[in-house]
């Protein structure tokens, strides 16, 4: 059995069980007007170090955690979308580990013999997920506000518009064959290091495209997670919903340094 270990535990996020309980905690009991909501498919967060972007994240985290617990849900199953950071890809490379661990403990990675991905987009890779953290940074936080659920974490390469509606049509088949309900997470942050009132400008752009599936203006988009909100997109289109923003915020509002921030979203579709 082969595990990923984290690669920036102690650096984006905390390198204890102890700091990542209290950070989670404070950042949970610190989500305020969550909206009532009859379906989650998924959610879209940020992926920056926890201290600047965890905030934002949380308040998804929350409204899944609690649409669980209202509805009777079981998410066992989560597939997390994000995009590459440190190798080339042209492909959706799908994690070739059986677990991954954090300081919270090991995650079982659910069993790709049985996928039947049929789709030539994706492709197996340790490679793609050894140091990449944009899906890694998640991870406690299911682990915080779920219990006994499997991933598959899935990093998006340069697919284009075609690429991402074959794999989008995939993992719609692939939620239908799972047994339990399914939780997609989505992990992207917008622009970067703009100044605060340009950013506030190509994030709102962004969002409303997200919140309207504007498929023409997808390509301006402003973020590093454009190729698996595209694939998201085309997933929201095929089951008939639209993103909905949760909570959007800067880096700038952590550090009080406004001239370069980083913009960060929390959305439910």
């Amino acid at each position: 059995m082969k595990t990923r270990q984290p690669a920036v535990a102690g650096a984006f996020y905390p390198g204890s069980k102890d700091e990542i309980d209290k950070m989670l905690h404070h950042f949970f009991d610190n989500v305020k007007n969550l909206p009532k909501t009859k379906k989650i498919n998924g959610i879209i967060v940020p992926h920056a170090g926890w201290v600047y972007s965890g905030q934002v994240a949380a308040y998804a985290y929350e409204l899944a955690r609690e649409y669980k617990e209202s509805s009777g849900k079981k998410f066992k199953k989560i597939i997390l979308l994000g995009p590459n950071h440190t190798v080339y890809l042209d492909k959706a490379a799908i994690d070739d580990n059986d677990y991954w661990e954090t300081p919270l403990g090991k995650v079982k990675i659910i069993d790709k013999d049985n996928l039947n991905l049929e789709s030539n987009y994706f492709t197996k890779s340790g490679l793609a997920h050894q140091k990449e953290h944009d899906l890694e940074v998640q991870i406690p936080f299911l682990q915080y506000a779920f219990n006994d659920f499997e991933i598959l974490p899935i990093i998006v390469g340069d697919i284009g518009e075609n690429g991402a509606e074959e794999i989008a049509t995939e993992i719609i088949k692939l939620i239908e064959s799972l047994d339990d309900e399914t939780l997609l997470v989505i992990s992207t942050d917008l622009s970067h290091y703009q100044p605060q009132e340009n950013a506030e400008k190509l994030d709102t752009n962004t969002i409303k495209i997200l919140e309207n599936l504007d498929f023409g203006n997808a390509h301006v988009m402003d973020a590093c997670g454009k190729n698996p909100l595209l694939v998201t997109m085309h997933i929201c289109k095929k089951l008939g919903v639209k993103p909905t923003t949760l909570k959007y915020a800067t880096s700038g509002e952590v550090s009080g340094d406004y001239t370069g921030v980083v913009g960060y979203v929390s959305m439910y579709f």
